[in-house]
């Protein structure tokens, strides 16, 4: 082979690799950008927007995304003396000791961790958990998942996705009621129903007592989805005390309807309660009884055994 054919194989070489490493290195661009770190060597939202568009979008336009920068946030953290604690949920990846934050706001950190260090080769762990809601969504200061374990829904495992979406955590349908009745069939027919009321409208209405001056908690039932009798009372008035004058037939049935309603619920209530109290009273009393006879079984089978 003579020296110019090999200089000119060796150039078409040259030319084959480097084509090759541009193509290597746009195929990788993707996974590079969705592997960038910020300096605390945490991926940041924008690393992980790369590949997953929708999801980001979701999450920016939410309040876990502006957690850290929400003007009634701001307002009540420098109220209250700019408390360092405050970022353990407005922010992500909290140091106590240095009080510095790997993100400001409620990152995708929060809820996905890459345990093996290369994500995406590998799948990362997610946490839909309602417990996991519940180590910031606790307290006074914002008290959903304690009235919610305090709810059917949490006897039945019906959990915050259930209803709220996870990127934004808005509610899976637009309309609360829509949603409320794609599980409790038939209530939209009930008389509230027709006359155009809400579930949320009595199960989940706000209280008039303010129970966190920094947040402006109320006193509302909130996520327990319990019914408070003032509640009847705001529509109703004292349905009890009701007389038919002024009234006709129609309004006085309404009015009687809803007074029994009232009433079961209050009975059925107040029933629970004491059931509760009840069977916690007997299992008490078992367990009472059945301990010091255990241990006085087991050291009369000891005795035995060494006499």
């Amino acid at each position: 082979m003579s020296m110019k054919s090999l200089s000119l194989s060796l150039r078409r070489r040259t030319i084959l690799i480097a084509i090759l490493l541009v193509v290597v290195f746009l195929s990788a661009a993707p996974w590079m950008t969705a592997n960038a770190q910020d300096d605390n060597g945490d991926k940041t939202p924008d690393d992980c927007a790369a590949c997953h568009s929708d999801e980001y979008k979701a999450w920016d336009e939410s309040k876990h995304s502006h957690a850290f920068n929400q003007p009634g946030f701001i307002e009540a953290w420098n109220r209250a003396g700019n408390p360092a604690y405050c970022k353990s949920c407005h922010a992500t990846g909290y140091d106590a000791v240095s009080g510095t934050v790997d993100y400001e706001g409620v990152s995708c950190a929060a809820c996905h961790i890459d345990t093996e260090g290369n994500h995406p080769m590998t799948d990362m762990t997610v946490n839909s958990s309602s417990e996991l809601c519940g180590t910031c969504h606790t307290g006074t200061h914002a008290p959903d998942y304690d009235q919610w374990l305090t709810s059917d829904h949490a006897t039945m495992n019906i959990g915050c996705p259930d209803c709220h979406q996870s990127h934004n955590t808005i509610l899976h349908l637009e309309d609360p009621t829509a949603l409320c009745t794609s599980c409790h069939k038939d209530l939209d027919t009930s008389m509230h129903g027709q006359a155009g009321m809400g579930c949320h409208d009595c199960h989940m209405a706000a209280g008039d007592q303010v129970t966190d001056p920094l947040s402006g908690q109320t006193n509302g039932t909130g996520h327990t989805f319990g019914i408070p009798s003032n509640v009847c009372a705001e529509c109703h008035g004292m349905t009890h005390a009701t007389t038919e004058v002024g009234m006709t037939k129609n309004d006085a049935a309404i009015l009687t309807d809803t007074s029994d309603a009232c009433t079961r619920e209050t009975e059925e209530a107040t029933n629970n309660l004491n059931l509760g109290l009840t069977g916690g009273g007997i299992g008490g009393l078992l367990i009472g009884f059945t301990i010091p006879w255990l241990l006085n079984r087991n050291r009369g089978g000891n005795d035995d055994q060494d006499s």
